[in-house]
């Protein structure tokens, strides 16, 4: 069988965990005897390309990224209309080209190209989501006071804007405001056209069962859940180093503020201990003139936007591993590759994570504020060993989870349709 998976961004410009995860699933397709390819933007690298046994078609486009460290666009260059008219072409072109048998779409903003391309040839169509912006381009709606409902057009205005003003854009002049305005309604605009299209796939596929919830509460009934994957690394492992880590963006949504503040209490009754924290973003300059006002230069280190490769090599050696998310994470990679390595994780019970991080046996779950991820920071330093041992005997339920049955349940996808 022939899939041709399209996505947003794909090596070399892999940028977060959506591309590893689609890279990772590709991988295991091939391996039961699937031809994988690969179509997504070229931001400066070859138009084709064998790699890892992928086929990557890379289609025309004006803008070109830093392959060593590609930052996401403005989603305004992949949602507009007349590039996703472009796109459809290319889909075309691919499906004959290769004799594709079905079409799968990693991410959203090429859903509506997808679509066209494949009714017009009459071939399957699947999804995988990996966030909410089918539903709204900010979802702060997506809370459980809401009981998880988006908002519509008029509440998004009137509440969800101010917020994002508020907590994303404090310094903001009046012009960058309307621009920012102006975006936010058609960012809207297009959920809207998503959430519309995604109701005519074959299949929906959400990478937790929170986030399934969500989407069905909101109208979306063709859904399946489908974990995200990773090949487990097979390397002895190496005795952990006195910090904990964080890989993510440094967002509020994220959580980020909530560890550094943590951490500052942390600190001060283990000296030896440090947190490195790889990533970039909002909140970077307000984290360097925290961490310069207490002194703790020595003690908090930002590695800023590092390889895949590099995350995972710091992961290895850390004490803990801590994904502190204030936001419902659909479902939370970082926390799911600590634990194939044997790294204890901290987890916020937002989203998905408690699926991933079984709490007491294999780190802690807590609440998304300061108080109690520092009490599930020190409790997992005090138990790491025992954590550790519980991950070993633990390894087999996790390979089963997200590596044979995610397999397993695309391969049944797949033949269904």
């Amino acid at each position: 069988m022939k899939v041709l998976m399209i996505s947003e961004y794909f090596y070399p410009f892999s940028h977060g965990g959506s591309e590893w995860s689609t890279y990772y699933l590709a991988k295991s397709l091939i391996k039961k005897g699937f031809k994988v390819f690969i179509l997504t933007p070229n931001y400066g690298s070859k138009n084709q390309q064998f790699w890892q046994s992928i086929q990557i078609y890379r289609l025309p486009f004006p803008i070109k990224l830093s392959k060593k460290n590609p930052q996401a666009l403005s989603p305004f260059w992949l949602s507009n209309f007349i590039y996703q008219m472009f796109v459809v072409y290319w889909i075309i072109k691919t499906i004959i080209r290769n004799k594709i048998d079905i079409v799968h779409v990693q991410g959203n903003y090429f859903i509506p190209s997808a679509y066209i391309a494949s009714l017009i040839l009459k071939k399957p169509r699947i999804v995988t989501l990996r966030d909410y912006i089918a539903l709204c381009p900010y979802g702060f709606c997506l809370n459980e006071k809401r009981n998880y409902r988006k908002c519509n057009l008029f509440e998004f205005v009137n509440r969800e804007l101010p917020y994002y003003l508020k907590i994303y854009s404090k310094k903001s002049n009046i012009i960058k405001k309307i621009l920012i305005l102006a975006s936010a309604v058609r960012a809207k605009i297009v959920s809207f056209r998503l959430f519309y299209i995604l109701k005519c796939f074959d299949k929906v596929i959400c990478i937790s069962k929170k986030q399934q919830k969500i989407f069905k509460l909101n109208g979306l009934k063709n859904t399946i859940v489908i974990y995200n994957s990773f090949e487990g690394l097979k390397k002895p492992q190496v005795k952990p180093k006195n910090y904990i880590f964080y890989a993510g963006r440094l967002t509020p949504g994220k959580g980020i503020d909530l560890l550094v503040k943590s951490f500052t209490e942390i600190v001060k009754k283990n000296p030896g201990l440090r947190l490195l924290i790889a990533g970039d973003g909002l909140l970077r300059d307000e984290i360097e003139s925290f961490i310069k006002k207490n002194n703790l230069r020595s003690k908090i280190i930002l590695l800023g936007q590092i390889s895949h490769a590099k995350v995972l090599f710091y992961l290895r050696q850390a004490k803990v591993c801590v994904v502190p998310s204030v936001w419902e994470e659909p479902f939370g990679r970082v926390a799911l590759e600590a634990q194939f390595l044997g790294i204890p994780v901290v987890a916020t019970k937002q989203g998905g994570l408690p699926e991933i991080v079984i709490d007491k046996k294999t780190g802690y779950l807590v609440e998304p504020n300061v108080k109690s991820l520092k009490e599930g920071i020190i409790k997992s330093l005090k138990s790491n060993l025992l954590l550790r041992k519980n991950l070993k005997k633990y390894y087999h339920i996790f390979q089963k989870k997200f590596q044979t049955d995610v397999i397993n349940k695309h391969l049944n996808l797949y033949q269904s349709l």
